[in-house]
């Protein structure tokens, strides 16, 4: 039975492989596909937006003045300053055999001279455009990209820009278009070489995996029991070296774990800010300094305090003033530990100290010099010239192995309120 097992497995990883390979591969190229066609959109707006610019300033320059519409027998004329514009061809031509872009100008939502033209080459005069253009164009008075515009009997993609009078009132657009199936094209010369490379890599992945299925069978079991102790909580347990040892994807899923484990460590166990333990890690370090005091005998002291003012300080300098006081007060905190013990943000501005190992006088003293060293810190602001300083009250508890923790902690912070009522800046122990 259990060589059967093994001769599925053999059969079933290439499989496993080559389906997610493939799924990858068909994610990526439409990824890829939307991403290009993002891009490519992006990037004819932007030439056919410098290309109406350059329409409106040539016309700007050649006939100064602003666009006037008249009519006389029934026939439409447009103007731009003085000059009739209304059967001009020669710059919009121009324009279009530099750039291949088809180019328009209305008045109001009305194609009063362009380079379209039908398929017996009559331009397409009197021609007007959709009521969504005429809204957001004409009414809004800002420009507008549309990458499906139906012009003729073919679809575009269309930039149009407002001619705004001096009074600020919109007598028309310039629009500039390119046939929608040149993007296409765009993309799909760019997608093509992804799609072939693609295929070739789930060729060689599909050989590769029926060559290796023993060792990949081997290494994704071993892999799979190093998650699992993850998931467990067995977070020192690093992946086999049949993971490790290999020289692929496995191997860097091994590493990943191995990743996963450290940063779980610090996600479980530290504050994000001051990279002090956590509260929840310093409830289960003090268990343990409990339990080893109940079976050992030795003493411990727990303390917590609290930055004094520390909301004054958020209130005067901003609450990112507030985190350098937190980070720095921590790393104080930290520095002064000598010998067994933790320093953990409890929570806000209030952090627990453990002296693992110490009669209580020894926790006094050494409590004292971390206070003394919190008081000497200069904290700098580049808003003030003067640097922000800052004092901590604490309250302490000598423990034992007869102690309940939740007595213990309760002491201690009734200690610490006692001590703020006092005047603050100041240990209140026993």
């Amino acid at each position: 039975m259990e060589k059967k097992a093994r001769s599925s497995i053999y059969k079933t990883i290439p499989a496993m492989a080559i389906v997610p390979l493939m799924l990858f591969g068909i994610l990526v190229l439409s990824i890829c596909s939307v991403r290009f066609n993002k891009v490519m959109h992006e990037k004819v707006e932007d030439e056919l937006k410098n290309i109406a610019s350059s329409v409106a300033a040539t016309y700007d320059t050649v006939f100064p003045g602003e666009y006037r519409y008249e009519t006389s027998d029934n026939i439409a004329f447009y103007y731009k300053g003085d000059e009739e514009i209304t059967g001009n061809f020669t710059i919009i031509d121009s324009q279009k055999e530099a750039t291949g872009a088809e180019i328009s100008i209305f008045y109001k939502d009305v194609r009063m001279i362009t380079t379209i033209k039908d398929s017996e080459g009559q331009r397409l005069i009197g021609s007007g455009v959709s009521t969504v253009v005429c809204k957001d164009v004409l009414e809004q008075k800002t420009p507008g990209f549309y990458d499906s515009v139906e012009i003729g009997n073919n679809t575009y993609c269309a930039y149009y820009m407002p001619l705004l009078t001096e009074n600020g009132g919109c007598i028309g657009m310039i629009a500039v278009a390119k046939p929608a199936e040149v993007i296409k094209d765009l993309v799909f010369k760019a997608i093509a070489p992804i799609i072939a490379v693609t295929v070739i890599a789930m060729l060689v992945a599909g050989i590769i995996s029926f060559r290796y299925a023993k060792n990949l069978a081997v290494a994704i079991g071993n892999l799979q029991q190093a998650l699992s102790n993850v998931a467990k909580g067995e977070l020192s347990k690093e992946p086999h070296y049949t993971v490790m040892g290999r020289n692929d994807e496995i191997s860097d899923m091994g590493r990943s774990v191995v990743a996963m484990q450290k940063s779980l460590h610090v996600l479980i166990e530290r504050d994000a800010l001051t990279e002090l333990y956590n509260r929840r890690c310093a409830n289960q370090r003090l268990k343990k300094i409990m339990k080893k005091a109940e079976t050992t005998g030795t003493r411990f002291c727990v303390g917590l305090g609290d930055i004094d003012f520390f909301k004054k300080v958020n209130d005067t300098y901003g609450h990112e003033m507030g985190d350098k006081v937190l980070i720095a007060v921590s790393k104080a905190m930290k520095a002064s530990m000598t010998g067994s013990g933790f320093v953990a943000r409890w929570g806000g501005e209030e952090f627990l100290v453990v002296f693992d190992e110490t009669e209580y006088d020894a926790g006094m003293a050494k409590l004292k010099i971390m206070l003394e060293n919190i008081r000497a810190l200069r904290i700098p602001d580049e808003r003030f010239e003067m640097p922000i300083q800052v004092t901590m009250t604490f309250g302490i508890v000598a423990g034992g192995g007869e102690d309940d923790m939740d007595h213990l902690l309760r002491a201690a912070d009734e200690r610490l309120y006692q001590g703020k009522s006092e005047g603050r800046n100041r240990i209140i122990g026993e």
